[in-house]
């Protein structure tokens, strides 16, 4: 989860309300519905990123009747807050000192994109 919001550049409830049919595999693209502004836009998908939510795929195999891609332990649809606590969690295990909230993964990603040359148009479109 934390892995497609940086590579994606979602917002923490995009990543909530993806669904499995919002992958795109064959384009690389994922599908963000209603997303801020109640637009839907497409964002990227990494061959990384596809790798990691395949093999998730595989191990959790997650159903749900609205076929979110993300579930909490109870198998119901991932909370915005349950997405916070499992960032917060990863980030007191990896030691780092600074301050971050899961949106800063939003803005490493443009970040990133921004410092390997993407036109900001680009990224403006993507975010």
């Amino acid at each position: 989860m934390l892995m497609t919001i940086y590579g994606a550049g979602l917002r923490v409830s995009e990543i909530t309300n993806l669904k499995t049919s919002d992958i795109y595999a064959s384009s690389m693209r994922i599908l963000i519905r209603q997303g801020k502004g109640k637009r839907d836009r497409f964002t990227l998908l990494s061959k990384t990123n596809l790798d990691i939510l395949t093999k998730y795929w595989y191990v959790y195999k997650p159903k749900h009747t609205d076929n979110y891609l993300f579930l909490n332990p109870s198998k119901n649809k991932m909370t915005t807050r349950a997405a916070g606590d499992i960032f917060r969690k990863a980030f007191r295990q990896s030691g780092i000192q600074k301050t971050a909230t899961i949106h800063t993964l939003r803005h490493c990603f443009a970040t990133h994109l921004l410092e390997n040359g993407t036109d900001l148009c680009q990224i403006k479109n993507l975010l």
